[in-house]
């Protein structure tokens, strides 16, 4: 390959590229972005893999986002690479407040619902010893409310997210096709 680096990064350089990329956040963002505007399919496809991979982030099914946008795509239609870019909207540094507004949401409709979603008043002990014994049964009050406040989220914003990336990307493809018509003039 033309481009491929001559000594592959150590496993720390990739896990500190990981959290804070060395080429900065937003030449990140503007690759994904292009790569995901060049991807060889319809507007629909590419939009929608998008948004199905921002709309699952809220879920926090951490090792399994890429798997669920991917089954929503399968389903769907839609892009799967475009998916996988979508996902990476979940990330360390947005997770606290994806799931917070999960676990806010879930809380809310369980009380709605009339199931006692009460946060434990007494001292939590997540300890490794009391995580092995019952790990459901100790992250029970935050998972479950997470749960379901998550895909209700994901439910929401995947219309607000769908729309943004649709308009997003017919308008850079029509603007790319603009320009290879002047050049070839």
């Amino acid at each position: 390959m033309v481009f491929k680096r001559n000594k592959r990064p150590s496993l720390w350089q990739q896990t500190k590229n990981f959290f804070w990329p060395s080429m900065g956040w937003k030449r990140s963002f503007s690759y994904i972005k292009h790569r995901a505007i060049r991807l060889n399919d319809s507007n629909y496809a590419v939009a929608a893999g998008l948004a199905f991979g921002c709309s699952i982030s809220f879920a926090p099914t951490l090792l399994f986002h890429i798997i669920q946008a991917l089954l929503l795509c399968f389903i769907f239609r839609a892009n799967y690479i475009a998916a996988v870019f979508g996902t990476i909207f979940g990330n360390p540094w947005t997770f606290p407040f994806l799931f917070l507004i999960s676990y806010k949401v879930g809380w809310f409709l369980m009380n709605i619902i009339g199931i006692d979603a009460s946060f434990p008043s007494e001292n939590i002990d997540l300890s490794w010893e009391v995580l092995k014994e019952d790990p459901f049964g100790a992250l029970r009050p935050y998972l479950v409310p997470m749960l379901i406040g998550g895909y209700i989220m994901a439910l929401i914003t995947f219309p607000v997210f769908y729309g943004g990336f649709y308009v997003m990307v017919r308008s850079a493809r029509l603007a790319r096709q603009q320009v290879i018509k002047n050049k070839k003039k």
